[in-house]
């Protein structure tokens, strides 16, 4: 006799009478002593009897236990076995949980970081935290469409971070094509993407371009009222035009006062990982003109007993904060649009070929720029030294007598 709801909803576990509840075509509610009621299909397949779980009474109730069986009789009738087939879903469902555009991506890095520098991998990482994760980073990585991922840059697109989104969708290939190497993925959607955003708008860090702005903002340094390190350093950015991250980080043990030099290693140069670790790569040597070597000796009370010239303190285990300098010039009302702490490099790098007359690869040099032959350009070591030495101190002079003056500094010819 076929069951009705009033069975199943008292059916109990006894130790005298069968537990199991029979309703027809090998359908039964089986209650085990825990107090749980599962239904169960027995059925015969390829000689064997087998028992299939169809769920819990009364999540499960009686007419969807019996929709279930019939689906399940339908499979067996075809010769597919609904114990495998459920198996297989349930692994599926497992993999996919363990698959999700998050956990791939996080292996992904996990693969890349050896290669990657420290600061390059939180680039990335903050990145996909920020404007992926949230909106698909729970999803299992081969169900994600490509309509899905475009809206996911589509966001960024709207807020105006145009390169962000390129850069994201790079990203996101790379993670999809490991995903499909690994057999996770079967369809890089991201490259589907490629073409879907707008161009990028390039743009150079923005730079004094008047001499009379320069020279305003030289002597503002002389009188603003900031903090002794946070003036020095963006005085030393003025006249040794490295790269903002290096000035920021120097460290003591890098500076030679008495030779007047400033050895950046490798692990502090902007370089691909490999290169900074490699034994073969030459630190980048910054000849100090007279003036910078007087500034450093004014740090030499504050800072000098820690690691770095621009600590905090004597016990500082801190470089300077990204962002002091700027925000230093934007108090002496030099506003983004004028000038940044790297727009100094392209600044030094104008008036010293136009103005002083200097030559573009000692200039190059002094950049640390690589130039068309990379190799020779990382491994050269101390390159034009005695040639930069000269200009160094041509160019700091240069800057005193554009300050002093009340017109233009007059041009001074460099011999090469």
């Amino acid at each position: 006799m076929p069951l009705i709801d009033t069975q199943c909803r008292t059916h109990k576990h006894s130790t005298r009478t069968s537990n199991r509840l029979f309703d027809g075509g090998g359908l039964f509610l089986e209650a085990r002593e825990s107090g749980s009621r599962l239904w169960r299909l027995k059925f015969r397949l390829h000689g064997k009897e087998r028992i299939l779980a169809l769920g819990k009474y009364p999540e499960v109730p009686l007419s969807e236990a019996r929709k279930a069986r019939d689906k399940a009789k339908r499979l067996i009738s075809q010769g597919i076995d609904p114990v495998a087939q459920q198996r297989a879903a349930k692994d599926a469902r497992t993999v996919a949980a363990q698959n999700t555009f998050e956990l791939t991506s996080q292996r992904w890095m996990t693969k890349k970081a050896p290669s990657w520098t420290e600061k390059h991998a939180d680039k990335v990482r903050i990145r996909l935290r920020k404007h992926v994760y949230p909106y698909v980073g729970h999803r299992p990585i081969e169900d994600i469409t490509t309509p899905e991922l475009l809206s996911v840059l589509t966001r960024m697109e709207d807020r105006g971070i145009i390169d962000t989104a390129h850069r994201v969708r790079s990203y996101c290939e790379q993670i999809y094509a490991y995903a499909i190497s690994t057999g996770i993925a079967s369809r890089n959607v991201a490259s589907d993407l490629r073409g879907a955003l707008p161009e990028r708008t390039t743009s150079n860090y923005a730079t004094l371009k008047d001499p009379a702005d320069l020279r305003r903002l030289l002597k503002a340094c002389d009188t603003d009222t900031g903090e002794l390190r946070t003036i020095i350093a963006l005085r030393l950015s003025i006249m040794l035009f490295q790269r903002p991250g290096e000035i920021r980080a120097m460290e003591w043990e890098e500076v030679d006062l008495d030779k007047a030099l400033w050895t950046i290693p490798p692990a502090h140069m902007k370089l691909r990982k490999k290169q900074k670790e490699s034994n073969k790569t030459e630190p980048h040597t910054v000849p100090l003109p007279r003036q910078a070597v007087e500034l450093l000796m004014e740090l030499v009370p504050h800072t000098h007993g820690g690691r770095y010239v621009f600590g905090g303190t004597r016990k500082s285990k801190a470089p300077l904060s990204d962002g002091t300098i700027n925000k230093a010039m934007r108090r002496m009302g030099f506003g983004r649009d004028m000038i940044t702490a790297h727009g100094f490099r392209h600044l030094a790098s104008t008036e010293l070929n136009e103005t002083l007359q200097w030559h573009g690869d000692v200039i190059e040099s002094q950049l640390s720029h690589q130039g068309t032959d990379k190799i020779r350009g990382i491994y050269n070591k101390a390159k034009y030294l005695k040639q930069r030495v000269k200009m160094m101190q041509v160019w700091a002079d240069y800057l005193d007598d554009l300050k002093a003056s009340t017109g233009e500094a007059k041009p001074i010819s460099a011999q090469f």
